[in-house]
């Protein structure tokens, strides 16, 4: 009875880290993604709003 106690405990522990694992690996892309994205929508915005800038300073100069 004890070693089968033993074997559903290392069992129950193996799906619990591989849970663990799999979220923290999700967790890790999911970072990743959201920042590369992130980092191109920042920078676009950034890029409109230099043109919006230069356009409107060229019409305010005529």
């Amino acid at each position: 009875m004890l070693p089968f106690i033993g074997i559903i405990g290392a069992v129950g522990v193996g799906l619990i880290a591989g849970e663990y694992l799999i979220m923290g690996g999700s967790m890790g892309t999911g970072y990743g993604l959201g920042k590369k994205y992130g980092r191109k929508a920042c920078q676009s915005m950034d890029k409109m709003e230099k043109q919006i800038n230069t356009f409107v300073t060229s019409r305010l100069k005529d």
